[in-house]
């Protein structure tokens, strides 16, 4: 054993350590917005289909779309990083 392993990293397996996490996806199709979740499923990763956000169409559908943007952004400046920080980086 090297000097710089703990007598851990030995027994650590990486399969042993599956991450939940669900990210979202925005697919921009045509004028049409939709957002999808990718669930990892340990050995596959699903693609979970929600809703259409909004479209670049109308006034109406591109606030919508904005407004989701926000909604994202403010969800990975919290929720994600805190989570990224604890369970990836600093683990």
């Amino acid at each position: 054993m090297q000097q710089d392993e703990s007598p851990n990293d030995e027994a650590r397996n990486p399969e042993d350590e599956v991450i939940a996490l669900a990210l979202p996806l925005l697919l921009i199709s045509g004028s049409r917005w939709r957002l999808f979740f990718a669930l990892d499923q340990r050995d596959t990763i699903d693609v979970l289909e929600t809703l259409t956000i909004g479209d670049t169409d109308t006034l109406l559908g591109c606030y919508k779309i904005v407004a989701a943007l926000w909604e994202l952004a403010a969800w990975s400046e919290t929720t994600f990083r805190a989570w990224l920080m604890k369970e990836v980086l600093l683990s």
